[in-house]
């Protein structure tokens, strides 16, 4: 099973369970899915627009569904680079606000690694791109 994380089902995969935050069942959705039964899962920055627990608790809960051997992808947005593009005019303040005002929570870069290491998610790759930080891990069997 692949599993996509998003805000609205605007936003979804063809061949994924797309499951979108703005639902006011996404966490039952989330719920069913067995335990370590998918081989993929895409956290996308929707994640900031939920408040903090839920958020972190959205990101344990697909934790547990990811099986031996499968992938995470969490892209979220990198508050620090987009403070730094704001203050220095490479991007314009509508847009700053924008994306301000529909997020709820800032999710350290430092915590995913740690969520990753106490799940036993080894780190693949992570970078910075336009205002966002993608973290890509494998579960290793624990």
């Amino acid at each position: 099973m692949k599993l996509n994380i998003i805000f609205k089902d605007e936003n979804a995969i063809g061949n994924y369970q797309n499951i979108a935050l703005n639902s006011k069942t996404h966490q039952s959705e989330l719920e069913e899915i067995p335990q370590q039964s998918c081989e993929e899962i895409i956290i996308t920055d929707a994640i900031n627009r939920i408040e903090e627990g839920e958020a972190l608790n959205v990101i344990q809960l697909c934790a547990s569904k990811l099986k031996i051997g499968g992938e995470i992808i969490l892209t979220i947005v990198d508050f620090n680079t987009l403070c730094a593009a704001q203050s220095s005019g490479q991007i314009n303040h509508d847009t700053f606000n924008s994306i301000i005002s529909t997020s709820k929570c800032v999710i350290e870069y430092s915590y995913i690694l740690q969520f990753f290491l106490d799940n036993n998610i080894k780190l693949i790759s992570s970078q910075t791109a336009n205002l966002l930080y993608t973290i890509d891990g494998k579960k290793d069997a624990s």
